[in-house]
């Protein structure tokens, strides 16, 4: 007899039947994620999703989306770099949201769906060692989600647009020899602001048991309500504590003066609320019952 129990869900599911000690790894959490349909289509659908804004841009219907994104719609074709700040503005306050509130949200409830979860916890390891893993390999889908939506961005933008400078729809062109270094600062910003998106899910997640489409839906609606409450005049110094109230603070990146401050604020947000979400994901792990 094997000396550890096997798992019996069915590779239909995305699980492929492996040792269930084996599952405990990050690298093998990764790889049974990735063998799930609905990963896979997520990447998919984040390699399109820039041939659809280019598409969009040409076609003027890009123009009304988003008030940061609305302004770069204009000038999103001047430059490769142009579509790059344009693309990471819808790609990430929307589709990347989305995306990580998906894998996230499903982390932990997916499982549970399954009655997999109760076959994990059978192992010899703490739980809290079992929702690290779960939160990296997460972390790594994610990631690569991100990586293909922004190589598929800059491969479009320099096939169609062309290496030319950086034009902002106002105030003068950031030199040339920064574009870079910029452009890698605000993708760091915004993988950052992503990960209290992450942490909500994870903690929904958890509290949602075996139910991942309120987990995940759950995620969404939190963030929309974050973003909408944000841009309301009406509430005062309510709108500076929200997590989403900074997040066009990169784009200050694309202006000859930066705004530090802004970002550095964002930042303290995005990992003040990612703390403590995280927190709360491993207090209520480590003390509910797992139903699945």
């Amino acid at each position: 007899m094997s000396e550890h129990p096997v798992n019996l869900v069915p590779t239909a599911l995305g699980i492929p039947e492996l040792p269930v000690a084996a599952e405990l790894k990050v690298r093998v959490e990764v790889g049974r994620q990735l063998r799930r349909p609905i990963v896979r289509a997520v990447l998919v659908a984040m390699a399109i999703l820039p041939l659809l804004l280019s598409g969009a841009v040409h076609a003027g219907g890009a123009r009304g989306v988003g008030a940061s994104a609305g302004i770069f719609a204009a000038v999103a074709t001047d430059s490769a770099a142009n579509f790059m700040v344009f693309a990471l503005d819808l790609g990430t306050q929307y589709g990347m949201a989305i995306v990580v509130a998906l894998v996230f949200g499903e982390s932990i409830a997916r499982e549970a769906q399954w009655n997999y979860l109760r076959v994990l916890l059978t192992v010899p390891v703490s739980r809290g060692r079992l929702l690290t893993r779960k939160l990296l390999a997460a972390g790594v889908v994610c990631l690569l989600a991100m990586a293909t939506y922004v190589a598929m961005s800059a491969a479009i933008g320099v096939l169609c647009y062309g290496l030319k400078p950086l034009m902002p729809p106002s105030g003068t062109q950031v030199p040339e020899s920064q574009e870079l270094w910029r452009l890698a600062v605000a993708l760091g910003y915004l993988i950052i602001y992503l990960a209290w998106i992450g942490s909500l899910g994870m903690f929904m997640s958890v509290v949602a048991q075996d139910n991942p489409v309120i987990a995940a839906g759950g995620t969404v609606i939190v963030v929309l309500c974050s973003t909408i409450f944000g841009g309301l005049p009406t509430l005062g110094g309510i709108r500076a504590v929200l997590p989403t109230r900074n997040y066009e603070a990169w784009l200050a990146l694309t202006r000859t003066d930066i705004d530090w401050l802004g970002m550095q604020w964002g930042v303290f947000l995005s990992l003040l609320y990612a703390g403590i979400f995280l927190a709360l994901s491993y207090v209520r792990f480590l003390v509910s019952d797992v139903k699945g």
